[in-house]
């Protein structure tokens, strides 16, 4: 699945986007329940990982979000 931002450039894994009320995500590479190739951000509590290594990271797809309402903000690093 493609995704673009507001601005119709596209998102890729490992970028940082910033919705229009100033929250910033980092994009990671997913699979769907189907097993499909996508996009998401992080869904699992930072805070809560950090005292339960053992937990399953969590994301929400892109798809869940309407992306004319973010923009990217940090290109992939080299």
């Amino acid at each position: 699945m493609n995704f673009t931002d507001k601005h119709g450039t596209p998102i890729q894994a490992g970028m940082t986007i910033r919705h229009d009320n100033g929250d910033t995500e980092k994009v990671y590479a997913t699979t769907t329940a189907s097993g499909d190739e996508s996009l998401g951000v992080m869904a699992t509590n930072p805070a809560y990982l950090k005292n339960h290594p053992d937990c399953e990271i969590e994301y929400y797809d892109l798809s869940n979000f309407n992306l004319k309402e973010w923009e990217i903000v940090q290109e992939v690093q080299p």
